[in-house]
């Protein structure tokens, strides 16, 4: 028993509450430093992650946990926009990380693509595409689109 919670029972809770905040808030500020090829500090690294951790103990600490579920679409449109800008700049990697945001939500509503597949595997595979799609982006940082 830690901080009053049951760890053992709470362990997946806590990962899909974490995942939805602290990782929600760092993929924004990735993003940001990406497209806008801005060089992160420690103030940018200490304010994402004093964020992230503050949505996290709220939701865990008041047991709101559907604020994850609002939490986590807001911060995919906001990564969108983003891109948005990065589009209009030419950005090829904007292009990879729209394609990572779309697989990312798709395996948010996994449950509900009628594929004759389990819908933990539908998530698996729709993260790791988002993954290959970031590490694309990375890849591509200073290449123009057209």
């Amino acid at each position: 028993m830690l901080f009053g919670l049951n760890l053992p029972d709470k362990a997946t809770e806590i990962a899909l509450s974490l995942e939805r905040t602290l990782g929600a808030v760092a993929v924004v500020s990735a993003t940001w430093c990406l497209i806008m090829r801005y060089k992160s500090g420690s103030f940018l690294f200490y304010s994402t992650l004093s964020i992230g951790l503050l949505l996290f103990y709220c939701i865990v600490w008041y047991r709101i946990a559907f604020m994850g579920l609002i939490i986590e679409p807001f911060c995919i449109i906001i990564t969108l926009l983003i891109c948005c800008l990065g589009l209009a700049n030419k950005q090829k990697s904007a292009l990879w990380i729209i394609f990572s945001m779309m697989s990312i939500a798709l395996a948010t509503k996994s449950r509900e693509i009628p594929i004759p597949m389990d819908p933990i595997d539908i998530n698996r595979y729709l993260m790791v595409l988002a993954v290959i799609c970031s590490g694309y982006a990375l890849r591509d940082q200073y290449k123009i689109l057209f």
